[in-house]
């Protein structure tokens, strides 16, 4: 009796998942309420058997499809009714290198609806042939694979405003990545992350973008062109081999969060206090010998951290910044009896700091 009384316990938060989101991590109970499953995710779920998998077809009104995980292991097709699927709108499928992937892209030329593909860990050193460049993708994420180049067949979705190719060893971006004009967010780090070591000069024609992610590369200047980028908002530029910013960088006004950590600058431009839609300064691990004595001027400024640099004193301008919840500056030569005016900011702000 308790264990029926388990097993219709299951059951109804099952269901209860189902009519609140119309999403379906559970594929046995999918095919239960065909009619029903818009989502399906199958990332985390281990406990279908193969004859189940064969009629994902079924789900018609399906827009959104999550593949992953050790279930795909060893898989080298997919079902031949996953042709049906034409009202895809999502689809991500991790980590199944075996899948004859010249074939799924073949299907996919016909989901004329696909708007966001994600294939990141499938081992892909090029894109086959038959990659879909016809569909209609605004999200692109190709992370966790093999790419030393810049697959060119991207370029050739003029809607993309998602791009995630974190984690490849790419060497070098293309001059025509510039083509990508709807691009709002370009990530390029990560924790493995790739190689670049320059942007093309024409990274600057890039101006819709809002999130640029280059963290962990080997990039030792940006180009003159990065100015240019005013909508940006974030930028992750740590673990590089950078010394200076580019000229102009104060242009880019609409910068809320910026991370410069483990790199090499001595200095930060004089322009940086121009940025007073800051909010995050994070340069730790850099060999700053002083700040620009205008810092308070950034006023919009929550955060910063400038850990493990070579600061012997902090510009009193800083004293100007009410909005300041976390300060960090420990592991600099700064002098144990700090000045009185810095205690009383901390102090008054009630402050998160270390010294």
């Amino acid at each position: 009796m308790k264990n029926l009384m388990f097993l219709i316990t299951i059951f109804l938060s099952l269901q209860a998942k189902a009519q609140k989101d119309d999403t379906f991590e559970n594929l046995w109970f999918a095919l239960e309420h065909p009619k029903e499953v818009f989502t399906l995710d199958l990332t985390f779920s281990t406990d279908y058997t193969p004859e189940q998998f064969e009629q994902i077809g079924i789900f018609d009104s399906l827009t959104s499809l999550y593949l992953g995980n050790g279930k795909l292991a060893g898989l080298t097709k997919l079902p031949d009714s996953f042709s049906n699927l034409k009202h895809l709108k999502e689809l991500k499928i991790i980590g199944a290198p075996e899948l004859d992937w010249e074939q799924v892209f073949l299907q996919l030329q016909q989901f004329k609806n696909l708007e966001k593909l994600t294939i990141s860990g499938n081992n892909f050193e090029v894109l086959p042939s038959t990659f879909p460049t016809a569909i209609p993708l605004s999200y692109l994420d190709i992370s966790d694979n093999r790419f030393e180049t810049f697959p060119m067949a991207v370029l050739e979705f003029k809607q993309l405003a998602y791009l995630d190719m974190e984690n490849n060893g790419l060497n070098a971006l293309p001059n025509e990545i510039s083509k990508l004009q709807n691009l709002t967010i370009l990530k390029l780090g990560g924790y493995t992350a790739n190689n670049l070591t320059q942007l093309p000069k024409s990274f600057g024609q890039l101006n819709n973008l809002k999130e640029l992610h280059l963290g962990e590369n080997k990039l030792e200047r940006l180009p003159t062109s990065f100015s240019k980028l005013s909508n940006l908002e974030i930028l992750i530029l740590s673990s590089n081999k950078l010394s200076e910013l580019p000229k102009g960088f104060g242009n880019l006004k609409n910068l809320k969060e910026l991370y410069l950590g483990a790199n090499q600058f001595t200095y930060l431009p004089k322009d940086i206090v121009d940025l007073e839609r800051l909010e995050i300064l994070w340069v730790p691990e850099n060999n700053l010998k002083e700040l620009p004595k205008d810092l308070g001027d950034l006023t919009s400024l929550k955060k910063a951290s400038f850990i493990k640099n070579e600061l012997e004193t902090l510009p009193q301008s800083i004293a100007k910044l009410t909005k300041v919840e976390e300060f960090f500056f420990y592991d600099n030569p700064i002098t144990i009896n700090q000045p009185k005016w810095l205690v009383e900011w901390l102090d008054k702000y009630y402050i998160y700091y270390t010294f």
